[in-house]
């Protein structure tokens, strides 16, 4: 009798052995090396939850988002380099007055970077440039402009501005640029001073519309990313703006070491609608 207990157990024992090395066959043969890597680095609950086939969200439905635009004025992506030492996840703000646009798109497309486009709101069509908008065009002349700009810069995820207070000020003009960007699918990224009703009723909504919650100065980089950080840590995602320039690339770069400790994570500003609470 003892002999037969000793037995089922030993057979009880095997079953559970046998099936737990059935998982582990079963994990890392059908996963890529990266994804073998990284089931290691996770708890025994998060590879349950990935066992039961949920999302990545729900893997890091506690992690908190930051989307950091780099706006380059000048076209300086084009130096040798500089799209391979930026950060993960950061998106490019280019101009469509720059003479490298087309040369640089090329760039950001080769290298699986996602970039907006600035589109600068003006007051008056006499300080207007060519792809300016002002209050004075109408809707079909703002709805054009738009899509001109758009095609210009195919493989965009949308615009951005800084604002200006006498052209949000115009009602029309406003939600025809609006409605414009969201016919196109795209985001549109506005100045943090320059809220208004229009574009704040539409935050949380379809419109892909969302003020830049800080505009980072060179001067003190350092003391606006940990505000940004702060942010992002209260309210679940955070997005900034901030010059391209040398100086500020390795402050980015070094600050950037510093999230993964913090449960931070920079995303494509696209993202921002996807991502976090």
């Amino acid at each position: 009798m003892i002999k037969k207990k000793k037995l089922s157990l030993s057979i009880g024992l095997l079953s559970i052995a046998l099936a737990f090395l059935w998982i582990v066959i079963v994990i890392f043969g059908i996963f890529s090396e990266n994804e073998k890597i990284r089931i290691k680095e996770l708890s025994g609950q998060k590879i349950t939850y990935l066992l039961t086939g949920l999302k990545d969200e729900a893997l890091t439905k506690d992690k908190k988002y930051i989307a950091l635009v780099i706006e380059d004025k000048n076209g300086d992506m084009k130096l040798s380099g500089v799209i391979d030492s930026l950060p993960a996840g950061v998106t490019l703000g280019i101009s469509p007055y720059n003479e490298s646009m087309h040369k640089n798109i090329g760039l950001l497309k080769e290298n699986n970077r996602s970039f907006l486009v600035n589109i600068p709101l003006v007051e008056k069509k006499d300080k207007a440039k060519k792809f300016d908008l002002y209050s004075e065009l109408n809707v079909k002349e703002i709805s054009n402009k738009i899509e001109n700009v758009h095609n210009m810069t195919e493989g965009s995820v949308g615009f951005y501005s800084h604002g200006n207070d006498k052209f949000l000020d115009k009602e029309k003009a406003l939600e025809a640029t609006v409605k414009k960007i969201y016919d196109l699918e795209l985001i549109f990224l506005y100045g943090v001073k320059n809220k208004t009703s229009i574009l704040e009723s539409q935050e949380g909504s379809s419109f892909k519309i969302k003020a830049f919650d800080l505009e980072l100065v060179d001067d003190n980089l350092n003391g606006g990313l940990e505000v940004l950080e702060k942010i992002a840590l209260e309210q679940g995602k955070a997005v900034g703006i901030v010059n391209f320039n040398t100086n500020n690339l390795k402050t980015i770069h070094d600050w950037y070491g510093t999230l993964e400790a913090k449960n931070i994570e920079i995303i494509d500003a696209n993202s921002l609608f996807s991502r976090g609470s």
